[in-house]
Formats: structure tokens, sequence, C-alpha cells
């Protein structure tokens, strides 16, 4: 709490970069972690690759 307030009032440019970066971060794991989850699971990497193909239209 005391840290979000002092980059606040002081430059407000680098604590928006900083919580930019922390979102990009976060959303990167999430996304490799499902990744990684439907990867190691055959049944559900099947799956995957249907959906894939039906959106890809072949």
């Amino acid at each position: 709490e005391f840290l979000n307030i002092y980059y606040l009032e002081k430059d407000i440019i680098f604590y928006r970069v900083v919580i930019a970066w922390y979102a990009t971060a976060l959303g990167v794991n999430t996304i490799l972690n499902s990744v990684i989850f439907f990867w190691t699971r055959p049944i559900l990497r099947k799956e995957a690759f249907k959906v894939l193909k039906g959106i890809r239209g072949n």
C-alpha cells in the first residue's frame, strides 16, 4: 500500500509502466500454463488440434 502511494505521488509514468508490465507478465504466465496443461494431456491435445483445424477451415 505504501509503495503504491509513493510511486503514484512521485512518478505516475513509472508507476503505470510497472503495472502494465505486471499485467502483461501475469497474462503470459496464464496462457503458458494453459498451453502446457493441454499439451501434457493427450486427449486434450487431440481436441485442441480438432478445434484449431475447425478454425483454419481445413
